[in-house]
């Protein structure tokens, strides 16, 4: 099921979420087919355990920017025990991401490049949870054109497992 989606064109650089709640246990597939006229599909797949399977999302926000070297989204309602994930990509596979210095400091689950007939780059970067909202920031090497979208995740028990994890 799609959550948000956020799309900067010429070239295109479009960026969706999609998630699946309580997916049966053991191995699961994912599939994505490209838009007609897409010069390139890059996925990643995150699993998490702890969420809760009904009001499940906080709150989803997007960005896109025809050459920015910063990826913000700003003030992503969240709450203590909640986990934020924000995804994104660039029209250029040279601009690397790194988080930005801002506090507190989202951490690099994804960063990769990929080239083909039209280069981009994609990353994944999550956080824990905040009292009221958060700030998801990331930083570009260079100027381009991109597009990111950031969900806040509830947990269903904060007391019985702390922040919501991934899974390993």
């Amino acid at each position: 099921t799609q959550l948000i989606a956020v799309q900067e064109s010429t070239p295109q650089v479009r960026m969706a979420l999609f998630y699946k709640l309580a997916p049966t246990t053991g191995s699961q597939t994912v599939a994505a087919t490209a838009d007609t006229g897409a010069d390139l599909l890059v996925t990643s797949v995150i699993s998490l355990k702890g969420v809760s399977q009904t009001g499940t999302f906080n709150v989803a926000g997007s960005t896109s920017s025809t050459g920015t070297t910063n990826v913000d989204i700003n003030s992503l309602a969240s709450a203590v025990g909640e986990f934020a994930i924000m995804c994104g990509a660039s029209a250029t596979a040279a601009s690397t991401a790194s988080p930005d210095a801002t506090a507190p400091t989202s951490t690099e689950q994804l960063d990769v490049a990929h080239t083909n007939a039209t280069s981009v780059r994609n990353w994944v970067y999550t956080e824990d949870g905040a009292a009221t909202s958060i700030d998801m920031r990331v930083d570009l090497a260079s100027s381009v054109r991109m597009a990111a979208v950031a969900v806040s995740i509830r947990g269903d028990s904060v007391d019985s497992f702390g922040p919501l994890r991934r899974r390993q």
